[in-house]
């Protein structure tokens, strides 16, 4: 079976934390780890074994917490520029967050879809208090780093995780195993990234498909350049 290479890498200069990320795990060996199988008889279950194929558990690599207070965002851990840094404020009224782990992943296929999603199997206090906003993007047609919203539920005024929780699912939209390489971020792949991106901003109209912004990366042929920053600096 074709095997197909994902590249993955955190900005450490943003993320302090990057070291500690791990590699995603498949969601299957993940969660049945020191399980009995006659508790959990699903997981032989075929439907739901093609279901969780090639889908993969996200840890947060940092521990973190903060309040709602009325208007005002308030948290005792840290600093302000951790805060600016991972914490992007969307809502207060409807308690609209993303978290921003400054995390990217990319492909040399020339397309392999890859959807967020809540942690539907886990137990913790994220998916106790939070909505996740799932999402879906072409990672072999377009750059960016990946923002991970979520709505705090409204009988909860605080947000809290823990270093090690898992806190979103990555599913790779494909029948081919997906093999994970990292790569170091250097201050020209945020170029590259931050170039992709501005591809959205100063513009009237807000409304544009995904496909609009994967057409200007393939006009003028980003991927090459990508790809080479990205195997320079594989670790």
């Amino acid at each position: 079976m074709k095997e197909i290479i994902v590249y993955y890498s955190i900005d450490h200069t943003k993320n302090l934390s990057a070291p500690r990320f791990e590699t995603p795990t498949p969601l299957g060996s993940y969660f049945f780890e020191n399980k009995k199988d006659k508790d959990y008889p699903y997981k032989f279950c075929p439907s739901f074994v093609s279901f969780i194929k090639n889908v993969f558990v996200l840890k947060s690599p940092y521990t973190y917490e903060f309040n709602i207070e009325g208007t005002e965002v308030t948290s005792e851990l840290y600093d302000q520029d951790f805060f600016n840094n991972h914490i992007n404020v969307r809502s207060i009224p409807s308690q609209l967050f993303s978290l921003t782990p400054h995390l990217i992943f990319f492909t040399e296929e020339d397309s392999l879809k890859m959807s967020l999603e809540h942690p539907w199997l886990e137990n913790n206090a994220y998916t106790q208090k939070c909505i996740t906003i799932a999402g879906e993007l072409d990672i072999g047609t377009y750059f960016r780093k990946l923002d991970f919203a979520f709505h705090i539920k409204k009988e909860f005024k605080n947000f809290n995780i823990t270093e090690g929780d898992v806190f979103y699912y990555a599913r790779f939209h494909t029948d081919h195993k997906i093999k994970f390489q990292r790569f170091m971020s250097t201050p020209k792949i945020n170029e590259y990234e931050r170039y992709v991106f501005n591809a959205k901003t100063h513009r009237v109209s807000k409304s544009k498909s995904l496909d609009y912004f994967y057409s200007f990366f393939k006009k003028f042929e980003y991927k090459s350049h990508i790809l080479k920053e990205i195997k320079e600096n594989l670790i």
